[in-house]
Formats: structure tokens, C-alpha cells, sequence
């Protein structure tokens, strides 16, 4: 149930960036929670590659859709802690951060999700400081509300490990030239909610 935007906000920056600095900054591969193939609501199938088989990464971004948390099984979890014993920086889209506050890696870290889903976020996951914000860096945890955010947070971090000149020559390579804040919320007014633990 991921949209392959998000999918795409989340990868091309950094296929981008390898072109702008001519020179392969960035490695990835597409792992699945399961030995078996992932098909996104457009229909474009990721084949299987499970994530229980990846003995490491530097960086792992996860990218979920609808539902996340209930496609969260204990392996899927297990896995996504092993990986996270090591110094990594873990992403989280839409709705990967589901994941990963499943797996207790937010616990203690500013996060946010999908707007949709803010107020839900906040009353699971009582250790998590959600803010209603299009991404949120906060330390090696970074979490983005969707997939326009997620491109800026994706330029927020090439720029961070590769500096401001590259990420703005990767912004511009798509034509973007708006760059709202991180902090700046996904919508100016939320519907009425019983929480107030969001800021």
C-alpha cells in the first residue's frame, strides 16, 4: 500500500545526486519486509529482497503507505532493531514511521507522520514527541509526513553529508525552488482532536 512517490521522493535525490557530482556518492537496494514481491497501488512491483537477508547499511529509509502498522510483524520488527544497533540514520516516510515507532526506534525522538494520522501516532506511540511538521530531523531519526516533504528532507540530507552547493544543484535538476521550513506544519489547521500532545 506504498505510493510510488514517496518511493521515488526517497530514491531519485539521491540517483541525482550521484549525476551532479558525477561520481557514485550513493549505493542503494530495495529490500521487502518478506520473501515475496511488494506491489505498489500504481501497480510497479518491487521484487522480493527481504530485509531479514541485510547484514547492514549506512542509511535505511523506510517508505510505507497505508496500514503500516499492521503489516509490522514481530520478524519485519526484529530486523529493523538489529539493523538499528549499529550508528545508522534511519528515514522514515509517510507511513515508515509507523514502522519504526513499532519497533521503539522513535522512542525518546521528535517525529512526524502522515497528517491523517497525527493524533492516532501520538496516543501509540506515548513516547514519541509528534510535531505537525512536514519533516523532522531529530538526531539520527528523520521522519517526513509524505512524499513532497520527503524530497526536501532527501536535499536536507545530501546537503548535510555533501554540502548545500550539491543539494541545490539536485533541487534544481527537478525545478524545485520552494523550500518551506521543515517545521512549517502539513496543514495550518488540523481537524479538532481530543490530543494536545502535537506541536
Amino acid at each position: 500500500n506504498t505510493n510510488m512517490l514517496s518511493l521515488a521522493a526517497a530514491v531519485d535525490p539521491l540517483r541525482a545526486a550521484n549525476r551532479q557530482a558525477q561520481t557514485p556518492l550513493y549505493e542503494w537496494e530495495f529490500i521487502t519486509p518478506e520473501a515475496s514481491d511488494v506491489r505498489l497501488t500504481s501497480g510497479l512491483v518491487v521484487p522480493a529482497n527481504p530485509i531479514h537477508r541485510l547484514a547492514g547499511c549506512d542509511v535505511l529509509i523506510l517508505v510505507a503507505g497505508v496500514d503500516p502498522a499492521a503489516q509490522a510483524n514481530p520478524r519485519l520488527l526484529a530486523s529493523l532493531r538489529r539493523l538499528a544497533q549499529n550508528p545508522i540514520t534511519l528515514l522514515a516516510v509517510d507511513g515508515g514511521a509507523w514502522m519504526a515507532g513499532k519497533a521503539g526506534l522513535l522512542d525518546g525522538h521528535k517525529a512526524t507522520t502522515h497528517w491523517e494520522d497525527l493524533e492516532t501516532f501520538a496516543e501509540t506511540f506515548p513516547e514519541v514527541t509528534v510535531e505537525n511538521a512536514r519533516y523532522v530531523v531529530s538526531g539520527p531519526r528523520w521522519t517526513s509526513g509524505g512524499a513532497a516533504p520527503a524530497l526536501d528532507m532527501m536535499l536536507h540530507l545530501i546537503a548535510h553529508q555533501h554540502g548545500a552547493p550539491l543539494a541545490a544543484k539536485v533541487a534544481a535538476g527537478f525545478i524545485h525552488t520552494a523550500h518551506p521550513a521543515p517545521s512549517d506544519p502539513q496543514l495550518r489547521h488540523l481537524p479538532a482532536t481530543r490530543h494536545t500532545r502535537i506541536t
